[in-house]
């Protein structure tokens, strides 16, 4: 069975009413989005080292009770024991799944998490495009 806590890594709160930025370019893959709570008005980019796979899906917040695993709404997400890991266990992969308003964004790697705050950029895209520099 699996087990849905927070991540051990603290990252910014995000705005549940605008969808992220969700890239995959073989190796790594990068969630980009503006922040909530005390660093509203920034946007962060958090960078997934060594992705097996990064999925969007039309998951909304209605139906987030209907998803495979019992997530934690407007959150990231870590499952434990999920049957996508299993076949990846010998490399200690991870599953995050992220909740936003009207999709859920699913990460399942093997390297680190590392996190860029752009405390000037005005569009989420705008931070990106300098993340990837």
């Amino acid at each position: 069975m699996a087990i849905v806590e927070s991540p051990k890594e603290k990252l910014p709160l995000y705005d549940y009413i605008g969808n992220p930025i969700a890239i995959f370019d073989g190796s790594d893959g990068l969630l980009c989005y503006s922040n909530a709570g005390p660093t509203r008005g920034q946007i962060t980019v958090v960078r997934f080292a060594e992705v097996i796979s990064l999925k969007v899906l039309p998951v909304n917040s209605e139906y987030l009770s209907q998803y495979k695993y019992p997530l934690k709404h407007f959150a990231f997400n870590e499952i434990f024991g999920a049957d996508e890991t299993k076949p990846w266990e010998d490399v200690e992969a991870r599953l995050w799944a992220m909740s936003f308003n009207d999709l859920v964004v699913e990460v399942m790697f093997m390297g680190a998490v590392t996190v860029d705050n752009a405390e000037t950029a005005n569009r989420t895209v705008d931070a990106l495009v300098r993340a990837v520099r």
